[in-house]
């Protein structure tokens, strides 16, 4: 059955959190369903899985910034 999740970013910068949050819920959403990504800043160090008929979108929320699209985590090697 075909669900809803809405996740808030994590703020870890390696990007390993919020990965795995967006997967699972992509995962445990089923197709129809949709992952709403709540406003911040969001950090991926692989690959977002998205199922066929499953969507994955931000929502606005409360902040007056102007929206930044998913971006790659920052590298830990500097």
């Amino acid at each position: 059955m075909a669900s809803t999740i809405a996740l808030n970013p994590s703020a870890d910068e390696t990007g390993a959190t919020d990965t795995a949050a967006v997967n699972a819920a992509l995962g445990s959403v089923g197709g129809g369903g949709s992952v709403l990504l709540g406003p911040g800043d969001w950090y991926t160090d692989a690959p977002l899985d998205i199922p066929d008929g499953t969507e994955l979108a931000g929502i606005k929320g409360a902040s007056t910034a102007t929206p930044r699209p998913l971006r790659p985590a920052r590298s830990s090697t500097r």
